[in-house]
C-alpha cells in the first residue's frame, strides 16, 4: 500500500514535523468527508478550515497532546490528499494517484496565510512523477 508522508521543514522559525498516512481509496473518501464535517461544525469553508490548520500547525505542535496532534494531522493529511500529484503529463490529484505511488508532501513556508508546498512522488512502475 502507498504512503503519503507530510513533512514540515521551514526554516525561519525553524520547525520541523513529520506524520506518514497510509489508507486505501474509502479509508481516504471517508477521513475527508469526516474533516470536512469538522470544518462545517465550525461554520467554516472547507478549504479555508484546511489551510488555516495548515498555516497554524507549527504554533499547535509542538506542545500538542497526542489528541489534539492526532486531529491536526487528519486535517492536514485532507489537506493533502487534494494536493495536485504534480505529474507531468496527467492532470490529478493526490488521492487519485495515491493508490499506485508513495508521495512526500514538503511543506516549506507558512506566512501571512499562504503556503509554500513541494509535491514529490515515486512509482514502482514509471519512477519519479
Amino acid at each position: 500500500m502507498a504512503t503519503l508522508t507530510v513533512r514540515y521543514d521551514i526554516p525561519a522559525p525553524r520547525f520541523v514535523h513529520s506524520f506518514v498516512y497510509v489508507g486505501e481509496e474509502k479509508e481516504r473518501a471517508a477521513l475527508k468527508e469526516a474533516e470536512q464535517e469538522v470544518a462545517a461544525r465550525a461554520g467554516a469553508d472547507t478549504e479555508k478550515w484546511f489551510r488555516s490548520v495548515v498555516v497554524c500547525a507549527p504554533e499547535v505542535l509542538p506542545s500538542a497532546a497526542a489528541d489534539i496532534r492526532h486531529g491536526l494531522e487528519r486535517a492536514i493529511t485532507a489537506w493533502a490528499l487534494d494536493l495536485s500529484a504534480g505529474h507531468p503529463t496527467r492532470q490529478g490529484t493526490i488521492n487519485e494517484f495515491l493508490d499506485g505511488s508513495d508521495f512526500l508532501v514538503t511543506i516549506t513556508k507558512v506566512t501571512d496565510g499562504k503556503i509554500s508546498v513541494e509535491v514529490h512522488a515515486t512509482s514502482e512502475s514509471v519512477g519519479s512523477a
